[in-house]
């Protein structure tokens, strides 16, 4: 399916719309398109993730310093959580525990793999459907040997 055939089909009273891809603003839109059960909730990181972000750090808050302190940073923030699953916090009591990612793809084309901030890509858009609770992401990547791959990823949670 392509870009313009869905996006003819995006309702603006039920989406909220993502149509230029800006990596400053990449994790704020995983929070508003973050998909949830009630059981379980993920964020909406991209997929296949981008080639330096290291997803494997880890941040202690401390209550002391919470209006001073700066959190790392970072293009995304992989994220799985149940809420009835914590972990024992030192100054908070309880933690909510970020789970195993499993999303993750690696893409490949032509020997090139897909990433959103190095790869050419064109026709980008992104968006959460309220009605459905789908979350949608369409774009067309040009490899750098010029085959144009018209790509969906479509992603939804059953309760």
């Amino acid at each position: 399916m392509y870009l313009d055939d869905l996006k003819p089909n995006i309702d603006r009273d039920w989406c909220f719309v993502e149509e230029k891809f800006d990596i400053e603003k990449n994790r704020h839109y995983e929070s508003v398109f973050a998909l949830g059960t009630g059981f379980m909730t993920t964020r909406a990181s991209i997929e296949e993730g981008f080639y330096d972000d290291d997803q494997s750090f880890e941040f202690e808050r401390h209550m002391g310093n919470t209006t001073l302190e700066v959190m790392p940073a970072a293009k995304s923030k992989w994220g799985t959580y149940m809420p009835v699953i914590g972990a024992r916090h030192p100054y908070l009591r309880t933690g909510l525990v970020n789970l195993p990612y499993y999303l993750g793809l690696a893409i490949y084309a032509d020997g090139e793999k897909l990433d959103m901030e190095l790869s050419r890509i064109g026709g980008y858009c992104r968006w959460l459907d309220l009605k459905t609770a789908t979350l949608y992401r369409t774009f067309v990547w040009e490899t750098r040997q010029g085959k144009r791959i018209n790509i969906l990823f479509k992603r939804f949670m059953n309760p």
